[in-house]
């Protein structure tokens, strides 16, 4: 299992700042390349908040939280998650985590690129920590179900 967390983990992570990279250095910033008309566009821009722009210019914050976000997700990983569901999503919200964090701790600032209608503009490590995230509350419900129907059961 250990394989397919490095895989999902790095995968994202790795994605992430190759697309940072594309983006910053063949665009400039607030540049706006619609992709699909009034649907999907590429916008360059730099984050200093955290989601939605809230708590601009908080990195020491954020690059604090990430960090003990991610021992606890690591902690978490290793002594407590059970099912491969489980596993997956903490290695999306992980690598999610750590490709905004390269971007905080180097830059001062998160690139975000994807732009959906008139939503915010976001990264594929904020879709990796949403999906994740998702991903997890999923496997909870789920398993809570389970639990309930095998007590009932029994």
């Amino acid at each position: 299992m250990y394989i397919i967390f490095a895989i999902v983990f790095l995968g994202i992570v790795v994605l992430d700042q190759i697309s940072k990279f594309l983006v910053q250095h063949n665009m400039i910033l607030e540049q706006s390349i619609p992709v699909v008309n009034n649907f999907f566009s590429i916008t360059y821009i730099h984050n200093y908040g955290a989601a939605f722009g809230m708590l601009e210019n908080q990195r020491i914050l954020f690059i604090s939280i990430t960090c003990i976000l991610c021992l606890f997700l690591l902690y978490y990983y290793f002594k407590k998650s059970k099912g491969t569901l489980e596993k997956i999503a903490i290695a999306l919200i992980l690598g999610g985590a750590i490709g905004n964090f390269i971007d905080r701790f180097f830059l001062g600032y998160v690139i975000d690129f994807l732009h959906f209608g008139s939503f915010y503009i976001f990264n594929i490590a904020d879709s990796a920590v949403c999906v994740g995230a998702t991903l997890y509350i999923l496997n909870y419900i789920f398993e809570e179900k389970k639990n309930k129907k095998e007590a009932n059961n029994e």
